[in-house]
Order: structure tokens, then C-alpha cells, then sequence
């Protein structure tokens, strides 16, 4: 299956570098979900963003209850 590069305007373009490791890592998962690299990443920076924030407020409301 080949993968065309995504155009949109809401689309800008990010460039950087990641240890070897990690980009197989990200390679793997892309071809297991059948989606583009660069798709795993932003679900992963979306996940890092939004996760971590969300379960720390409802720690903090479960200890402001104690």
C-alpha cells in the first residue's frame, strides 16, 4: 500500500530528531494500526498533551475529598 503525503490547510509542517530506537518504535506501530507515521505521532503528542493533565485533576479532586 503506498501512502500519499497529506495536504490540508491546517497542516504545517514539524521536523526533528529522535533517537533510532524510537523511530522503529513509531514505525512498528504505524504498521500495525495500518496509518502514516506521522499519524502515530500526533495521537501520541495529543495523548501526552491531554492524558496526563485530565488524570491529574481527578487525583486532585479525589484528595480534596479526603
Amino acid at each position: 500500500m503506498t501512502r500519499k503525503r497529506q495536504k490540508s490547510e491546517d497542516l504545517v509542517g514539524f521536523y526533528l530528531r529522535i533517537p533510532a530506537e524510537l523511530k522503529e518504535k513509531i514505525q512498528d506501530l504505524s504498521e500495525k494500526k495500518s496509518c502514516s507515521q506521522a499519524q502515530v505521532v500526533v495521537d501520541l503528542i495529543h495523548q501526552g498533551i491531554e492524558g496526563p493533565a485530565q488524570a491529574a485533576d481527578k487525583v486532585g479532586a479525589w484528595l480534596s475529598r479526603q
